[in-house]
């Protein structure tokens, strides 16, 4: 008798190992690559460049409750390691842009790789200093 619990309890184990290895796949880790910028022109009606913002704060939401912040590198850029899926909303604010910048985004379950690309949708008249 002692033998069978043992073998139950060793059961139990296994199982519950199988039931958490099976939950880590959903759980991949993927790549969130956020980028902030501005779209410059020198003179109306010029062609316009865009131009990227660093130091701009980044903020991921998901169902009201920030997941993730945080800054924007030299080259306007900050990228997140992020382990979930679903809608999440992404929000760029920098004294550089217009407004807030925001994004509803879906990230999937199977890793890989996403790139969003934030540009304040006004345009700001670039001048030359003297």
């Amino acid at each position: 008798m002692r033998r069978t619990g043992a073998l139950a309890s060793v059961f139990t184990i296994l199982v519950t190992l199988c039931a958490c290895s099976g939950n880590d796949a959903a759980a991949e880790e993927s790549q969130l690559e956020i980028t902030v910028g501005i779209t410059g022109c020198a003179t109306e009606g010029d062609s316009c460049a865009t131009l990227r913002v660093p130091g701009a704060l980044v903020s991921l939401t998901q169902a009201d409750n920030e997941i993730l912040k945080g800054t924007t590198d030299e080259v306007g850029r900050s990228t997140f390691a992020v382990r979930l899926s679903g809608k999440v909303t992404v929000t760029a604010t920098s004294t550089m842009l217009s407004r807030p910048i925001t994004q509803d985004i879906t990230l999937e379950e199977t890793g890989g790789s996403t790139v969003v690309n934030l540009v304040d949708p006004l345009p700001a008249q670039l001048t030359r200093a003297n």
